[in-house]
C-alpha cells in the first residue's frame, strides 16, 4: 500500500502532467523548430521527455520490487509452514 501511495501514484501523477508537453513534442514535424514551442527545454532537450525517462525507471524498480517482495513473502509462508508440520 505504502509503495503504491508514495511510489507508483507519483509516478502516474508525471505522466499525466507531461503528457501534452511529450505529445506536442512527438507531433512536431520539424525537431530543430523546438525554441518557437511552448515546450519547456533544459539544455536543449525538451523537459517532459527526460521526466518520461526517469519515470520509466521508476515504473521497473518499483515493479521489481513488487515482484521480488511478493516471492520472497511466498518462500517465507512456505517455509514457515514447513517449520510447524
Amino acid at each position: 500500500l505504502t509503495l503504491g501511495l508514495f511510489g507508483v501514484l507519483p509516478l502516474l501523477y508525471c505522466f499525466v502532467y507531461y503528457f501534452g508537453d511529450v505529445l506536442e513534442y512527438l507531433s512536431l514535424e520539424d525537431k530543430s523548430d523546438l525554441e518557437e514551442t511552448d515546450i519547456f527545454l533544459w539544455r536543449g532537450l525538451p523537459y517532459g521527455l527526460l521526466w518520461y525517462a526517469f519515470c520509466f525507471v521508476g515504473f521497473q524498480i518499483h515493479g521489481f520490487t513488487l515482484y521480488f517482495s511478493y516471492n520472497l513473502i511466498k518462500a517465507w509462508k512456505a517455509r514457515s509452514a514447513r517449520k510447524y508440520q
